[in-house]
C-alpha cells in the first residue's frame, strides 16, 4: 500500500566535498546552485510537515555546508529520525557532542578499507584514515550511534573481514556494505572497481558470515531486487526519495530523473500523484543506478568543486 508520504528522505545536503574519491558517485563538470539557509529551513519544515519519518543528510561531505547543525535540530524537534554520512575528516570529540546535541539518531562513518594505506588511497587524501579511525572512537566515547559505510568494490571484497575488525576494535554498533554504483568518478573507474560475478557470490556468502559471527550489525545492500535475505532491494519510489541542494526532487540518487523541486512543489502531492514514479511502481524494479553515466547530474565527473570556509562546527575546512 502506497504511504501518504515518502518514509524516507536521502538529502544530498551539499555537493561540495573536500575529498575526490575514485569511485564517488556525485562528482561532475558542474553543478546546480545551492539553496540558502532560508531555503533549507524551508525544506525541513515541509518535510515534518508530509510526516516524513526518516531524512539522511549526505552526498558530498554534509559538515562543510554551516547550516547543517541547524537543520538537523529543525527536524529533530519535529520528530524526524535523522542520520548523516560523512568522510570523517571533520568528526572530533566536539563535533561528535555537537551531533549528540542535536539529536542525530545515527551516524555512518566511510571506510573502504583495513589500512591506512589503501584507504588514504582510495579516498585521495592523505590522513583520511587516521582521521575515521579517531572520529569514531569520539563519537562513540559522546554517545553517538555509529557505524561504518563500506562501498564494496574490486579492489576491497577481499578486506571485508579486517574492516570488520577495525569496526569491532572502534566500538562502534555496525557495518552497512554497499554496492558500488558505475556513476560520477565511478564510471571512469568501473573497470577496476566492478565486482565480477564470483566475485559477488563471495561476498553475499561471507557477509552473511561475518554478521553471524560478529557482535556489529552487518548488512549487505547490493541488488536492485528484494530477495527477501540479506539485502533489502530498491526502495527508490517505493519508500524514498532523493533531494539534491538546489530543491530537485529526485526519484534516485544515482540517476537523472527529476519529478519537481521543493522550492515549487508539495512533495506530499508529487508522492502520490507523479506519473514518473507510477511507471516505477508499476514497473520491474530494476536500479537505475547500475547503468553506466557519467553523474547523476548527466555532466561528467571531474574534481570536486572548492570548498566553503569554516563551518559551524567550529573546524577549520582548510586542507591540511
Amino acid at each position: 500500500m502506497l504511504t501518504a508520504s515518502p518514509m524516507f528522505v536521502a538529502w544530498n545536503y551539499t555537493y561540495a566535498c573536500n575529498f575526490n574519491c575514485i569511485h564517488c558517485y556525485s562528482r561532475a563538470r558542474s553543478y546546480p546552485r545551492e539553496l540558502d539557509t532560508a531555503d533549507y529551513r524551508a525544506i525541513a519544515d515541509q518535510l515534518a510537515d508530509v510526516g516524513v519519518f526518516r531524512v539522511g543528510l549526505g552526498a558530498g561531505e554534509p559538515m562543510i555546508r554551516r547550516d547543517y547543525l541547524e537543520i538537523l535540530a529543525r527536524m529533530g524537534k519535529r520528530s524526524i529520525d535523522t542520520y548523516m554520512t560523512t568522510n570523517g575528516w571533520f568528526l572530533t570529540g566536539e563535533t561528535a557532542k555537537r551531533l549528540v546535541d542535536v539529536k542525530l539518531g545515527r551516524l555512518f562513518v566511510s571506510l573502504d578499507a583495513s589500512t591506512a594505506a589503501a584507504h588514504d588511497e582510495f579516498r585521495r587524501r592523505s590522513g583520511s584514515f587516521d582521521r575515521v579511525v579517531s572520529g569514531m572512537k569520539a563519537a562513540v566515547k559522546a554517545g553517538l550511534k555509529v557505524k561504518l559505510s563500506t562501498v564494496v568494490t574490486r579492489v576491497n571484497f577481499h578486506d571485508l573481514p579486517k574492516i570488520v575488525t577495525v569496526a569491532e576494535q572502534c566500538g562502534i554498533e555496525g557495518i552497512a556494505f554497499n554496492r558500488f554504483r558505475p556513476v560520477g568518478n565511478g564510471h571512469a573507474t568501473a573497470d577496476i572497481l566492478t565486482l565480477q560475478g564470483g566475485q559477488e557470490r563471495n561476498v553475499q556468502s561471507v557477509v552473511a558470515e561475518l554478521n553471524a559471527n560478529s557482535p556489529l550489525d552487518i548488512a549487505l545492500f547490493y541488488n536492485a531486487e528484494d530477495d527477501g535475505g540479506i539485502d533489502y532491494g530498491c526502495q527508490c519510489g517505493i519508500r524514498s526519495l532523493t533531494l539534491r541542494p538546489n530543491g530537485d526532487i529526485a526519484a534516485c540518487g544515482f540517476a537523472e530523473i527529476v519529478i519537481g523541486n521543493m522550492k515549487k512543489d508539495d512533495i506530499g502531492r508529487l508522492w502520490r500523484e507523479s506519473p514518473i514514479l507510477a511507471r516505477m511502481r508499476a514497473g520491474a524494479r530494476a536500479c537505475t543506478g547500475l547503468k553506466p553515466d557519467k553523474s547523476p547530474l548527466g555532466e561528467g565527473y571531474a574534481p570536486p568543486p572548492r570548498h566553503r570556509s569554516p563551518s559551524a562546527s567550529g573546524v577549520p575546512l582548510k586542507d591540511a
